[in-house]
């Protein structure tokens, strides 16, 4: 279910009043089923275990913003923003091993995750000629994480409460940041753009068994040249420092979605820095009748988050090092009526990219990120003025195989394509009623898992395999839009 909103108001001397408003609720209940088998013997007698599992999770937003834009007079403009954001998820899994155990419940876990974002931002936009501008702004920020986590599993034929290091607590970050950028156009086909942002940020962690403070500042350099090579072919080169942010949901200890195994929160963690470079070239076709563009880029990134041992037991997410990311984003765009024929737009897109860093557990060069080598995507809106007065569109999106490496797992995981099919209709000049399906071609996903023990020498031994299966099933949305 979603429900939107906004309201705008327009004054005469140019400045603009906006509120938005967003409520949400998402189930996300799902069935999976994973057989792991011994390779060593035949399929029929090396069967290990046939799990069960049962994942219900409701998810709640809301979200309110308002912006209000002041023109000061010509070319400046003093804009102010807030915005509050609420969600809440609340999870309950359990976990049946149907063979050969024919226990009702091997374990149950309950989690309940609440989490705020709080904004202020102001900025001044100043155009002092045509080729010169310059922008000057400050941003400040709370966010909090506040989670309770239990566990439940079977000792002795008996589910009992599991004692968990780090399962509950809230977690605090007050973050500010100051930024500027400089708009320079030194000649009519070239346009510069300088900038520099200072973010500080202080994150608290309170609960029974962890108390700790830390602090972060960091700089923050942008640079941006656009060249009109010609009329229709533009270049683009693009320089910055990125800083991501923190998941506080990897602070306190969970349960693995997948492999159902303890993982240790990490309260330590840094967060995710890179240098960005990226070169770019897009060509217009004749008459507005599309865009082609590709760009190349390239990442130097530090404190690559990856799996590390904890107490030499069980794993968490940490800071493993440093990697590098590069590849190729290409994308077509196409506006049918502009080239005589229907009234329909097609844009695809391609992305192919290669991640490397050193595996914590074997030495090697290996991925990061639990990101695809490739992801694809296209989507299809035809207008249709007869019959239902709206349009049709169609999305599709695949992504490559991902993989994942533990200390005593690899994992390789393929997902199918997604397709969303939306039909609307203009019932009027102010309301628009639509339909919706999402996963349309019923995506399924399936997960090869290698199971290993480490011998003496350092080498890997493959002791079990685990294949697991997904179906998602499809969602249908009802909406109806109106301007007031």
């Amino acid at each position: 279910a979603n429900i939107t909103g906004r309201y705008e108001q327009l004054y005469p001397a140019g400045s603009r009043l906006q509120f938005n408003g967003l409520m949400q609720w998402n189930n996300n209940d799902l069935e999976r089923r994973e057989v792991q088998r011994n390779p060593t013997l035949p399929k029929r007698l090396g069967r290990l275990s046939d799990i069960l599992e049962i994942d219900e999770r409701d998810h709640y937003t809301l979200e309110l913003s308002a912006d209000y834009s002041l023109r000061l007079g010509k070319g400046s403009t003093f804009t102010i923003l807030g915005l509050y954001n609420w969600q809440e998820e609340n999870k309950q899994r359990t976990l049946s091993d149907i063979e050969p155990l024919d226990e009702i419940v091997l374990a149950a876990e309950e989690r309940f995750d609440t989490n705020t974002e709080s904004i202020l931002r102001g900025t001044f936009d100043n155009e002092l000629t045509e080729s010169l501008g310059f922008q000057l702004g400050l941003e400040g920020t709370i966010n909090t994480q506040k989670t309770e986590f239990s566990l439940l599993q079977r000792l002795d034929g008996v589910l009992q409460q599991s004692p968990i290091f780090n399962s509950d607590g809230k977690v605090i970050e007050y973050r500010g940041e100051g930024f500027s950028s400089l708009r320079w156009r030194p000649w009519p086909a070239v346009e510069a753009e300088f900038g520099l942002a200072m973010e500080a940020s202080r994150i608290t962690q309170n609960s029974v068994d962890v108390d700790s403070a830390r602090s972060f500042v960091f700089a923050k350099p942008t640079f941006s040249l656009f060249w009109d090579i010609t009329r229709r072919n533009k270049l683009l080169f693009k320089f910055q420092r990125d800083v991501a942010q923190l998941d506080f949901s990897f602070f306190v200890a969970n349960i693995g979605q997948t492999e159902q195994e303890l993982e240790a929160g990490n309260p330590e963690l840094n967060p995710v820095r890179s240098w960005d470079y990226e070169l770019g070239l897009e060509h217009s076709l004749a008459d507005g009748a599309g865009v082609i563009s590709g760009t190349l880029f390239y990442r130097d990134v530090q404190d690559v988050r990856g799996r590390v041992t904890f107490d030499g037991i069980i794993s968490q997410i940490s800071n493993i090092g440093s990697g590098t990311e590069y590849g190729l984003d290409s994308e077509v765009s196409v506006d049918f009526s502009r080239l005589g024929f229907w009234d329909g737009v097609l844009t695809a897109n391609y992305l192919r990219r290669h991640t490397s860093v050193v595996d914590p557990f074997e030495n090697i060069s290996r991925r990061f990120g639990y990101t695809p080598n490739w992801d694809a995507s296209a989507q299809y809106r035809h207008e249709i003025k007869t019959l239902i007065d709206g349009f049709v569109s169609f999305n599709y999106s695949q992504t490559g195989a991902r993989f994942i490496n533990d200390i005593d797992k690899r994992d390789r995981l393929f997902t199918q394509g997604s397709l969303t099919v939306t039909v609307e209709h203009r019932l009027n000049n102010r309301f628009r009623i639509s339909l919706s399906s999402n996963n349309v071609l019923n995506r399924k996903e399936k997960r090869d898992r290698l199971f290993f023990n480490t011998s003496p020498d350092g080498m890997r031994q493959v002791t079990a395999t685990r294949l697991q299966k997904a179906k998602y099933g499809r969602i249908y949305n009802l909406f109806l839009r109106g301007t007031f």
